[in-house]
């Protein structure tokens, strides 16, 4: 003779399924999304900073002063202070400099001169879906920010 109450209800079935997957997922990791747009647009942003403030430490120390960028090291190292900035492994970093600039296989540098010029160039950042390029003007030494328009 079977019994009513003999086996698992539906109820308990569900919450142990849940509790298993809840484990699992907590357990495996992950898939990582690397570096998003926002994130490839705010370190455009450190690095522009990066480059006003050499800048204006230039004029303001009326000397040369020297932002370099290694591209092995995937690091930009203020010439003003110990300040660094470090590249994500999943950016794309390419430095193009005038031919006045130091310039090596894997670095470059970029010189702001005591009256607001510089040795002109561009920092381009990139990853899948976001390109940013950091300019800076040899005339006027200003750096901008500039984003091209999506495809």
């Amino acid at each position: 003779m079977a019994r009513a109450d003999a086996g698992f209800t539906l109820l308990e079935v569900v919450c142990v399924v849940a509790i298993v997957a809840l484990i699992a997922g907590l357990a495996l990791p992950g898939p990582h999304a690397g570096t998003s747009r926002a994130g490839v647009e705010r370190l455009a942003r450190d690095v522009a900073s990066l480059f006003k403030r050499d800048r204006y430490a230039a004029i303001r120390q009326r000397a040369v002063v020297e932002t370099r960028v290694n591209m092995r090291a995937r690091e930009i190292n203020a010439g003003s202070n110990r300040a660094s900035l470090h590249i994500p492994d999943d950016v794309d970093i390419r430095a193009t400099v005038t031919a006045g600039c130091g310039s090596a296989k894997d670095t470059a540098s970029f010189e702001f001169y005591p009256d607001g010029r510089a040795c002109g160039g561009e920092l381009t950042l990139g990853r899948e879906g976001a390109l940013f390029q950091v300019r800076v003007d040899w005339l006027t030494g200003g750096v901008e920010i500039v984003a091209p328009p999506p495809v």
